[in-house]
C-alpha cells in the first residue's frame, strides 16, 4: 500500500471510526451478560451452518490487525480459526463479534448485528470508502489492494 493523500486520510479515519464502533459494541455485549465458555465452538461456522460476511472496510481492519491469513484446513473454513482458537481477536469482523453460542442471546444477537452493520455501512459512506459486502473467508484471501482503494 503506497501513497498518501485524501484517500489514505479517509481510510484511516474510517478505520478509527470502525474501532470506536467495535468498542461500543463490546460494551453493549458486556452489559447484555452473554455467557461464553471460551471453547471456540461458535467460531466453527461450518458446523453451525453459519457463513461469516464482512464489508471491505472490515477486511482491511482484519488485515491490519491479524496479519496475513494462514492456510485453512478446508477451503470454506476461516483461516484464523485454528485448534478451536481465534488468531484474529483484535481484527475480527462484526459477524464474529456478535455471534455467541449462548441461546439466551440469539434474538439480541440478530438485532445487534443488523443495527451495527447499518452503522458500518454508514462509516463506508461517510468516508467515501467503497462498500463491498461478501463472504469474509473469500475476501480475506484476495490480495490486498492499494491503500485508499479497498473494496
Amino acid at each position: 500500500m503506497t501513497g498518501s493523500g485524501d484517500g489514505d486520510d479517509s481510510l484511516e479515519r474510517a478505520l478509527a471510526d470502525l474501532r470506536a464502533l467495535y468498542a461500543e459494541l463490546a460494551l453493549e455485549i458486556e452489559r447484555a451478560g452473554v455467557r461464553c465458555a471460551l471453547r471456540g465452538a461458535c467460531c466453527d461456522f461450518a458446523s453451525a451452518a453459519h457463513v461469516l460476511f464482512a464489508t471491505s472496510l472490515e477486511v482491511e481492519h482484519a488485515r491490519r490487525n491479524g496479519g496475513a491469513a494462514p492456510a485453512p484446513a478446508a477451503p470454506s473454513a476461516c483461516p484464523f480459526h485454528v485448534q478451536d482458537r481465534c488468531l484474529l481477536r483484535a481484527g475480527r469482523p462484526l459477524g464474529c463479534r456478535v455471534y455467541f453460542c449462548d441461546p439466551d442471546f440469539a434474538e439480541r444477537m440478530h438485532e445487534l448485528a443488523a443495527r451495527y452493520h447499518d452503522r458500518v455501512a454508514r462509516i463506508h459512506e461517510e468516508h467515501g470508502i467503497s462498500y463491498e459486502y461478501g463472504r469474509f473467508v473469500e475476501m480475506i484471501r484476495r490480495p490486498p489492494r492499494a491503500r485508499g482503494a479497498i473494496g
